[in-house]
């Protein structure tokens, strides 16, 4: 009986043991070539017109924004699972701090938007296991967002027709002066 009981307390050892060296070799996901793998996002390409740069070089949460976004132009999922939490803090930053100028529904608006893009990088790099291919989409969204932010900053300082069929109006006016004033010297030269 001592011998079967010595036998049987062997054997479950053995067998608990082969269990854990099984276990044992499983890689980090993380290690994987789709979390490692560098890939390149669209680039932030829509620059702010002369008006609207001045508004924008004035408001420090668009410039770091501006900057986290450039960082997404060529990165990694694991880099930027590493970054999600700045990147979202960054974005509710930007959306929260809107310069007077710029407070327009449709600025608000593409902000409510890249912020929300934000937050869910930030969830889907904290998953307990982190889906590559959503954050990498998430990731390559994030710019195109900040474009079209860019576009609305940009139509806030657009002329309207009105504005420029005024502004036509003044030029006219102002060259016709010049040619009567010309006219009118030409008149008063004495003929040699």
């Amino acid at each position: 009986m001592r011998y079967f009981f010595l036998v049987l307390i062997s054997c479950s050892l053995c067998f608990s043991c082969k269990k854990e060296q099984q276990k044992a070799p499983k890689k980090d996901i993380r290690e994987t070539k789709a979390y490692t793998a560098s890939y390149q996002a669209k680039k932030a390409t829509i620059a702010l017109s002369d008006k609207a740069k001045v508004h924008a070089l004035k408001w420090a949460e668009y410039i770091t924004a501006k900057n986290e976004i450039d960082k997404l132009s060529k990165t990694s999922v694991n880099s930027v699972i590493e970054n999600a939490e700045s990147i979202a803090q960054i974005m509710e930053a930007l959306a929260v701090s809107v310069p007077d100028s710029l407070q327009t529904k449709s600025v608000i608006a593409r902000l409510t938007v890249l912020n929300t893009k934000a937050q869910v990088l930030e969830q889907k790099a904290n998953n307990e296991i982190p889906n590559a291919e959503q954050i990498k989409k998430v990731s390559i969204e994030l710019p195109e967002e900040f474009n079209n932010l860019n576009i609305q900053i940009n139509e806030i300082f657009l002329q309207t027709i009105k504005d420029f069929e005024e502004k036509l109006d003044k030029l006219h006016e102002e060259r016709l002066q010049e040619l009567r004033e010309k006219d009118s010297l030409d008149d008063a030269k004495p003929v040699k």
